[in-house]
């Protein structure tokens, strides 16, 4: 009876060593899940940033993305405020998450400008500097979305917005790309426009009134 006793916990014994790192295992990757989803959720896709490929363990669709990137301007100064839109080719075509950013041929893979959020549907994210890339913050469905962007500092032409845009996170595009902006001159900002046009009246005024002070005498 001992020996039979002794035989049974031997067996239940050797069972738990065996079902405990499958247990461990699946503990491991059910942990791992729900991260990876999530950050395709909030996007936070930094790791996405060069290639513009999000891990979604599914290839990109090589039909023509369903999908339109617009600009309110193609001819910039540094000074501009550029407002970008993401929207489908038609009202009812639905997306849920996008990595957004600026390039040009000449930088290759670096993003350039500085987004500015100016909804609750967004956020920036730091590639190489700060907000120099934009995406989605849940996986709620959008129609369009528009997001303002900021040129670089210095004679960058052909930049063109580039996005990754998912309609799901099984069917997604990337390289959808928007016009090309070209650079026309520095600008200037409206603060210094209404500054250099006081100073111009102040001198108008002033030769003014040494003329009259003048032709007095």
């Amino acid at each position: 009876m001992n020996i039979s006793c002794s035989r049974q916990q031997g067996l239940v014994e050797r069972d738990r060593k065996m079902t405990f790192p499958v247990f461990q295992t699946l503990i491991l990757v059910a942990c791992g899940l729900p991260m990876h989803v999530l950050s395709y959720r909030n996007g936070k896709v930094e790791p996405a940033c060069v290639s513009m490929t999000p891990q979604h363990d599914t290839s990109e669709q090589t039909s023509t993305a369903p999908y339109s990137i617009t600009v309110d301007k193609t001819v910039y100064k540094t000074q501009d405020t550029i407002g970008v839109t993401i929207k489908g080719n038609t009202a009812a075509q639905i997306f849920e998450g996008f990595l957004l950013q600026a390039r040009s041929d000449s930088t290759k893979d670096t993003p350039l400008g500085t987004f500015v959020i100016n909804g609750a549907a967004a956020q920036t994210l730091k590639c190489t500097a700060s907000a120099d890339a934009a995406s989605h913050i849940d996986d709620g469905k959008k129609t369009s979305i528009t997001i303002n962007w900021k040129p670089p500092q210095g004679n960058i032409s052909n930049i063109q917005m580039r996005a990754t845009i998912a309609q799901n996170k099984a069917t997604y595009w990337i390289n959808v790309k928007g016009p090309k902006m070209t650079y026309n001159g520095t600008g200037t900002s409206d603060g210094q426009r209404l500054k250099a046009s006081a100073q111009s009246l102040l001198c108008s005024c002033t030769l003014l009134l040494l003329i009259i002070f003048f032709r007095g005498f």
